[in-house]
């Protein structure tokens, strides 16, 4: 939570000495925005015009409030004000900031917490990201921006740990991702030297303001990575994680035992039978993982499951895929460019620059709009997957692996209201 400078100088007006100190008492406890001059004046003239443009009297205090806010780069802002509160497309249209009251703040909590996830004011300015080796010329360098401070962890540790797996270049890989201004955002350790399981042995974030954004995809495609080797697990041992990572690292269900993390994960599309007989033959491979084999397994013979069931087994197994249980099924078809962007790797590198659109390539979630006359069966309360079909393109360019079912995402929810209220919810996902 942070305040801004005016806020103190409202405070200074209280009459009351002694309620002035106790809220000067609770203002001293939390931080206040810093902003240089040249970005608070850019933004009060353009909050000026807005404020113009829609007839609105906003007391002066209250709009160097609103202005320090906005130049300090803050992406939520909560207010009482109604007038202003009128304006909030517009600010997030402008400024990509959220402008909501305390109220709707506190109901809509979750929502606003995921979107900060991939919030459109992270993106501006960013084109690309490079993932590469680690180098030993820059691991002194990365000390300053990767160890884990709130830890326990030293730098002297870290050094020593980093070149290690450098050095065993037949078992480890070593990766940093910066941006492309070659600021270090995450890195990330392979240890390849188990044939069933890829670990992480290393994996730190930055406190560049993409760093958990990335740090959630770079999970993801841990996990795929694991299981696209043939790899039945994917295995955290970092002794030394952030406290960022850990948060992430709950999202994608890995399973604590013995103070590491492990998440399995199936490359398989079979029936709930052969599915169970693998996972019994699994737990010779993995018996620190016995229970849980057996659980899913269990689970798996059982006759009453759900649908609902069935799709929380294949997220604990992604990218496991069930087939003899009646899960709906929606064929959407998408054109390359959006495909490229959204999940194909292989079609993003027919393109002259990979992904065109960090924003999409790094998003965890989407959301895909439809009209009423498309598929009727897409109605509340319906979960279940979506198979995207990479059509040829209405373009000129001409993509290879076209013509297919390329990808599946997860269907989690089927929302209906009026265009201006879907667009408002999720419009920090970007567009198709």
């Amino acid at each position: 939570m942070w305040v801004s400078k005016e806020i103190l100088n409202k405070i200074n007006q209280i009459n009351d000495y002694q309620k002035r100190q106790s809220i000067r008492n609770i203002f001293s406890q939390l931080s206040c925005i810093n902003y240089t001059d040249q970005q608070y004046q850019r933004f009060l003239i353009s909050i000026k015009s807005l404020i113009q443009e829609n007839n609105l009297l906003i007391d002066e205090s209250y709009l160097r409030h609103i202005v320090q806010s906005l130049a300090s780069g803050i992406n939520i802002i909560l207010t009482n004000n109604v007038d202003i509160l009128k304006l909030s497309d517009q600010f997030y249209e402008e400024f990509k900031v959220i402008l909501i009251s305390p109220n709707d703040f506190i109901k809509r909590f979750d929502d606003i917490e995921q979107q900060k996830n991939y919030h459109s004011r992270f993106f501006t300015g960013i084109h690309s990201l490079k993932q590469l080796p680690i180098n030993l010329e820059e691991v002194n360098k990365l000390r300053h921006d990767l160890v884990n401070s709130c830890s326990e962890e030293e730098q002297q540790y870290f050094l020593e740990n980093l070149r290690n797996f450098i050095f065993k270049k037949d078992t480890h890989e070593c990766l940093i991702i910066k941006d492309e201004d070659n600021e270090a955002i995450a890195l990330i350790v392979y240890n390849r030297s188990k044939k069933d399981q890829l670990e992480i042995t290393m994996i730190r974030i930055s406190e560049h303001y993409l760093a958990e954004t990335v740090a959630r995809h770079l999970l993801f495609t841990s996990i795929s990575l694991s299981a696209q080797e043939g790899r039945q697990l994917t295995k955290i041992t970092d002794k030394y994680l952030q406290y960022e990572i850990i948060n992430i690292i709950q999202e994608d269900y890995f399973i604590e035992t013995n103070n590491e993390l492990s998440k399995l994960n199936l490359y398989l599309i079979d029936t709930k039978k052969n599915i169970a007989d693998k996972l019994n033959k699994l737990e010779k491979k993995i018996p620190e993982l016995t229970f849980f084999f057996q659980r899913f397994s269990e689970n798996l013979r059982k006759n009453n499951l759900n649908a609902e069931n069935i799709l929380l087994i294949e997220r604990y197994l992604f990218p496991l895929k069930i087939i003899d249980h009646d899960i709906k099924n929606f064929i959407i078809p998408i054109e390359p460019k959006w495909a490229a962007d959204l999940f194909d790797q292989k079609l993003a590198e027919q393109t002259l620059f990979g992904f065109s659109q960090i924003k999409l390539a790094l998003n965890r979630e989407a959301v895909y709009y439809k009209s009423k006359r498309s598929p009727k069966q897409l109605a509340l309360g319906i979960s279940g997957r979506i198979l995207w079909y990479v059509s040829s393109g209405s373009n000129r360019k001409k993509f290879c692996h076209v013509g297919r079912i390329r990808a599946c995402s997860r269907l989690d929810e089927v929302i209906i209201d009026t265009p201006k209220e879907l667009h408002r919810k999720y419009r920090h996902l970007g567009y198709l």
